[in-house]
């Protein structure tokens, strides 16, 4: 399953399964006990805490967000404000398809514009 993540598109096979085999190191707590927006709170803070201190999210850490966000949300894109806010939303996959093209020709901009009306 794919994923759009910020300006990043991430491939998620199995998101609850993901999540189940690998919460502790995500540091999100037990999966089954958390609601849509524990999930959405948890994934705010990790991305604002590596932002606010310059980072960028690595691979490992954009897929662990994008795998629970999917598996409690359902959404399957999140953009990420630095506000103490992330929009979700459900794009079809020829959608993000056609994004992961783009990106891949190093299309950020369309990405960017792209934002404006999904999210």
């Amino acid at each position: 399953m794919l994923f759009l993540l910020n300006s990043t598109i991430v491939e998620v096979d199995a998101p609850e399964l993901y999540v189940a085999k690998h919460w502790r190191r995500i540091g999100c707590g037990d999966p089954a006990a958390m609601r849509a927006s524990d999930a959405v709170d948890f994934s705010i803070m990790v991305v604002n805490d590596l932002t606010g201190d310059g980072l960028a999210l690595d691979a490992e850490t954009a897929t662990d967000l994008a795998a629970l966000i999917i598996a409690k949300t359902g959404a399957n894109a999140a953009l990420f404000d630095g506000n103490n806010t992330a929009k979700l939303n459900v794009l079809p996959e020829v959608v993000l398809q056609g994004l992961q093209r783009e990106l891949s020709k190093g299309g950020v901009e369309t990405i960017k514009s792209f934002w404006a009306s999904a999210a």
